[in-house]
């Protein structure tokens, strides 16, 4: 925050409230303002107040009447439906337009004039004016509305206005409203807070469990509304999770409507008069059907609306890691959501709400919303916290710190854009974060200006920018070159406008005019795409995903696209939005996002080694040459590779080599010595992973599979051991053991349990104790064999075979084997390898 200075603004009197307008007398939440001004005096203020209360469209009326003429307010509004529509509630009932003293910031619609002392604004436009007034000056309060919402920039705006007050200005107020507020945990974070409540004499709302069902929702929606418009009065606010939603519904429904019924859709992609439409107050001669998304919860009133149908569904975006893209899913709203969205049908009248989910389940829903800073893309806010100076945000006064994984996710795209580096924004990334887009979109437009297509930059932006996902048309180039609506080209004209300015001395011309995609692959170079080999639609992005394309389009046989639009999983992504690429073009424009890289591998189809010097584009190969000259140690590597593929049974495995394993693993369970080192693991998916430590040294020479059955493996593997460690496991786990007669026994150390002795009877006679191995720790398991080497019994327990079981194995074996010694004391008989001589 270097060159910011600390100013002194009058902040909100406490005086009485006077010369209110007589539409706000009856607002319940105004037998409060006196209170929450007095408040507002010694810090900052939570306030909690049911819908119906009027805290978006009277308290502020009041708080800024009772100020002036002191500094001025600044209202967020979450929603740009809700900021248009609050603007013009509070200027209606001073009975002026807005621009006056209420004004509205936001997006393409700025009405603001020296008189205005109130400003509506988007939560984006907060942040703004603190990059651009790190003090705020003449600022006296700052109102977060609906902030149970909890989206990024509330989160970053209060963290950025909390600093600001913590540093600068401790004169600066704030006031977080919502009707569903988290109070404790705001509590702990705003430094001398008073709470209030307000509570609403609301109209009862009787709510209608109707179940869970798997028929298809837009049929159920249907038949809800066409039982609640025959069984109550008034108009029908639908809730539903999406557009796509809103659409197949009204497509059902609309032919079964009488005529005095009326369809509307509310969401953020329909048109201003649309939205008016839907929002205007009641009349008796038309019912309304109100086919709306969350939108319409919080901070807009629909005068007239007596019946809320609630599919308890929601969309909400989230970011795929696999992509860096934003993905929507359909999730079950919280129980605040709920409530939320069942008190819309009592703010002026008794209403009913159909549920469509039942009332155990709705218990096992979340509570709250889960604040969008926990599972959205933070690349924009984290262009913010470089411009403010606070790097990655860490010492910020976030109510929730971001993810420190989605940090480094943005932190790695701003990089790779040439925005970020270090640890801080580059001169690039400065000139985008002055830019009213995403960073992608910012990047974009700033190298443009370079290259002297900024009026062309400017076009795809907005396009992009405007542009909804879903089906239709998936090829950009075409809609490029149609004609622009007024709006859209007054956008055009406004961010080629702040282009000029963030770039100045910029704007140059290149040695050749990039075409539309290269344009596009400056936005999004890791989503550059290629074809893969004989699947038509099916593309391998340069992130490493996978992206599917209908094999019908005109796009789906090219071989490289840029894609600008994805939606979807992360294996199978769906590309909405798209553009052909030349990537030879792509090459000579933008070299930088091209890297050579040495390749060796090994082709099992070929079995030989693969060398060549590659051309990529992230993950994707773009070129290949064959490289000459390979080192042995580079032929070992590969070699390496191919062993990886086929597994570790392409090595020349014998009994001993398991054998050895074996008893490697089992030593890393004994406790023999702590001054020695840990005996490695072994077992197989280990040796794989490492296989360059212990292996690749034994390589040197060796390029196919069938050398390698020149490899001593036992003495490769006994390797790894120190000298020390090979002495020890020789001595406790020993590969054989010498019997009562002398003969020294191989042990098995493969079976499961204690290692097993396989020796003839004969041989152990005289043994009373069974033998043990490991200094006495562990016991042999002895499997006793017939003379033709057969077992007749298997003990870990010798003694009590001798005197229980011998017997009954003597009578058997000696009439079979009449040569073999059988004593009748086993344990005062010798022992013996070999069988009486026959007579002469």
């Amino acid at each position: 925050m270097n060159g910011w200075r600390k100013v002194t603004v009058t902040h909100v009197r406490a005086t009485p409230i006077h010369s209110l307008p007589e539409s706000l007398s009856t607002l319940p939440v105004l037998a409060l303002a006196d209170d929450i001004a007095q408040a507002l005096v010694c810090g900052n203020v939570l306030l909690r107040a049911e819908p119906g209360a009027g805290k978006s469209t009277g308290l502020p009326l009041a708080l800024l009447l009772n100020a002036e003429p002191g500094g001025r307010i600044i209202l967020l509004e979450p929603r740009r439906l809700a900021a248009r529509a609050v603007a013009e509630r509070l200027a209606s009932h001073l009975g002026e337009p807005v621009g006056q003293r209420i004004g509205l910031r936001m997006r393409g619609d700025t009405r603001v004039s020296h008189k205005t002392r109130l400003e509506v604004v988007t939560e984006g436009v907060l942040t703004r004016l603190l990059q651009s007034d790190p003090s705020l000056e003449g600022v006296a309060l700052v109102i977060f509305d609906e902030f149970h919402e909890r989206s990024l920039h509330a989160d970053l705006g209060l963290a950025l206005c909390l600093e600001v007050q913590q540093v600068l200005r401790e004169d600066l107020r704030l006031l977080l409203m919502s009707a569903t507020l988290e109070m404790e945990q705001l509590q702990d974070q705003l430094q001398d807070v008073r709470q209030f409540h307000c509570s609403v004499r609301q109209h009862q709302v009787v709510s209608h469990w109707e179940g869970d069902s798997t028929d298809p929702l837009p049929a159920r929606i249907v038949r809800t509304v066409l039982k609640v418009l025959a069984e109550h009065s008034g108009d029908v606010l639908v809730f539903l999770p999406g557009v796509a939603e809103i659409n197949r519904t009204a497509t059902m429904l609309q032919p079964r409507l009488d005529g005095n019924v009326s369809l509307h859709r509310l969401h953020s992609g329909v048109g201003t008069n649309a939205q008016l439409k839907a929002t205007a107050p009641a009349t008796e001669s038309d019912r309304r059907v109100i086919l709306a998304t969350s939108l319409a919860e919080t901070s807009i009133t629909i005068d007239g609306v007596r019946v809320v149908v609630d599919s308890g569904l929601e969309r909400r975006s989230r970011i795929d890691s696999s992509t860096g893209a934003p993905r929507l899913e359909t999730v079950m709203a919280s129980q605040a959501s709920a409530t939320q969205r069942a008190g819309r049908a009592g703010r002026t009248a008794p209403g009913v709400c159909y549920r469509l989910w039942g009332e155990v389940g709705h218990t096992r829903r979340s509570a709250h919303w889960q604040p969008e800073i926990q599972r959205v893309d933070l690349s924009s806010m984290l262009l913010e916290l470089g411009l403010w100076g606070a790097s990655m945000g860490q010492d910020l006064p976030w109510l929730e710190p971001p993810p420190a994984a989605s940090l480094s996710r943005a932190q790695a795209l701003l990089e790779r854009l040439g925005l970020w580096e270090r640890g801080q924004l580059t001169l690039r990334g400065r000139m985008a974060a002055s830019l009213p887009v995403h960073p992608r979109l910012g990047h974009m437009l700033v190298w443009a200006a370079e290259h002297g297509v900024a009026s062309l930059a400017a076009r795809l932006a907005v396009l992009l920018d405007e542009q909804q996902r879903g089906p239709g048309f998936v090829d950009l180039e075409p809609v490029l070159n149609e004609i622009l609506p007024a709006s859209s080209k007054r956008r055009v004209a406004q961010l080629a406008a702040s282009l000029k300015v963030a770039t100045p001395g910029k704007h140059g011309l290149g040695l050749e005019t990039p075409s539309p995609a290269i344009l596009l692959a400056q936005a999004f170079p890791d989503w550059v795409a290629q074809r893969r080999p004989g699947a038509a639609g099916r593309f391998l992005l340069a992130c490493g995903a996978g992206a599917v394309i209908d094999e019908n389009d005109a796009l789906a046989h090219e071989p490289w696209l840029v894609v600008a639009q994805l939606g979807g999983a992360g294996s199978q992504a769906r590309i909405f939005k798209a553009m052909a690429l030349d990537i030879e073009e792509l090459e000579r424009c933008s070299a930088e996002h091209f890297t050579d890289i040495d390749h060796l591998d090994w082709d099992d189809r070929q079995q030989r080694v693969l060398a060549e010097r590659r051309v990529m584009i992230g993950n994707l190969v773009v070129s290949t040459k064959p490289m000459q000259n390979i080192s042995d140690n580079d032929r070992a590597k590969a070699l390496i590779a191919g062993i990886r593929q086929r597994g570790l049974q392409a090595l020349p495995w014998t009994d001993d080599c398991r054998e050895w394993q074996a008893r490697a693993q089992r030593m890393s369970e004994l406790s023999i010595d702590e001054r020695m080192d840990a005996f490695p693991a072994v077992d197989d998916p280990s040796l794989l992973d490492h296989l360059d430590s212990w292996l690749l040294p034994w390589l040197q020479g060796m390029g196919t599979m069938k050398s390698l059955q020149q490899l001593d493996l036992y003495k490769t593997l006994n390797n790894m051991l120190s000298y020390q460690q090979q002495v020890v496991m020789d001595e406790w786990l020993p590969r054989r053991y010498i019997v009562p007669s002398g003969s020294q026994v191989r042990l098995s150390y493969l079976q499961s349990g204690n290692p097993v002795l396989s020796v003839r009877l004969q041989e152990m006679l005289g043994c009373a104790q069974n033998p043990t191995i490991a200094k006495g720790r562990v016991p042999l398991k002895v499997e006793l064999l017939s003379p033709a080497r057969r077992p007749v019994q298997v003990t870990e327990d010798l003694a009590n075979f001798w005197t229980n079981s011998y017997p009954a194995v003597k009578k058997d074996m000696a009439g079979r084997y009449p040569r073999h010694v059988w004593p009748d004391d086993p344990l005062s008989a010798q022992p013996t390898s070999h069988a009486k001589r026959r007579k002469s």
